[in-house]
């Protein structure tokens, strides 16, 4: 297996001389790139494949947190890795937030390197678990996995999710469709496969989103479950929705460890509907 390349991004430059001095002697055949800002490391992105990122926390025009976010939405194959000296309870949560470790100062360079070599693995299992919807039924087995059918008109918010179901190996199919008159398409289309659940966004357009919920509830042979989400789900918004027809509710997640449970719950309940169909 080739060596994974990592970026280092701090603003102190005398700890990024000690990591660079480190990193020669604990991986010398790792290539290694070190910079001093956020603005530099999004710049080396754009130019150079890079498997892992690790930030420091609090640096001057982009913090790190912000730099794992820009990082998750650009280039969602990169690991992202904080390392901060900061251990307080809200710099732990800022710097998890969009991340997937945060380890702290002052942090031995073997256990970096055996952090990276861990999260490559995790993501290389991660890869192998999840299909591709498109290529999906290409691959043996795949007819086997829970699908999900996501009608969602924001683009970042779809690829949020879709990367959130790849982080947790959740080892669905997830469909994506932007709004809803293309999701009553795909669901008529003649011998399209069949959903194990839609989750339908109401924030963009809620009208929209009920006459969904409405129209396919009154559709011939419609037994899909429906999860919907919303930023503001108060118990007369989530009602409203159940008397539509939905199966559940769920908030829009506003963080990197909320989009995480989303897919598992996501996952979980799809799952059991498939389960529930293969029985019957």
């Amino acid at each position: 297996m080739a060596f994974p390349s990592v970026l280092f991004v701090d603003d102190e430059p005398s700890i990024l001389a000690a990591l660079q001095r480190g990193m020669h002697l604990t991986a010398p055949d790792w290539p290694v790139r070190f910079v001093g800002n956020a603005v530099d490391a999004i710049r080396l992105l754009a130019s150079e494949h890079i498997d892992v990122l690790v930030s420091d926390l609090r640096m001057p025009t982009m913090s790190g947190s912000d730099l794992t976010r820009e990082v998750l939405l650009r280039y969602p194959w990169v690991v992202r890795i904080i390392l901060s000296g900061m251990v307080d309870e809200v710099s732990i949560a800022t710097g998890s937030r969009w991340s997937e470790r945060y380890l702290t100062k002052p942090c031995a360079l073997p256990v970096i390197c055996e952090e990276i070599r861990q999260a490559i693995a995790r993501r290389e299992q991660d890869r192998a678990l999840v299909r591709n919807p498109e290529a999906g039924s290409e691959h043996q087995g795949a007819a086997a996995l829970p699908m999900v059918l996501h009608i969602r008109e924001n683009h970042e918010e779809l690829e949020l999710i879709d990367r959130a179901f790849v982080a947790t190996a959740s080892r669905i199919i997830h469909e994506r469709v932007p709004h809803v008159a293309a999701a009553l398409e795909r669901l008529a289309r003649p011998g399209a496969s069949r959903p194990d659940v839609i989750l339908l966004d109401l924030d963009a357009a809620p009208a929209q989103g009920y006459e969904f919920l409405s129209r396919y509830r009154l559709t011939e042979g419609a037994k899909v479950p429906v999860m919907v989400m919303s930023t503001s789900l108060h118990p007369e918004d989530r009602d409203d929705a159940l008397r539509h027809g939905a199966a559940s509710c769920l908030i829009t997640p506003r963080s990197w460890d909320q989009y995480l449970d989303v897919a598992r719950a996501v996952a979980r309940f799809a799952k059991l509907v498939a389960s529930r169909g293969d029985a019957a």
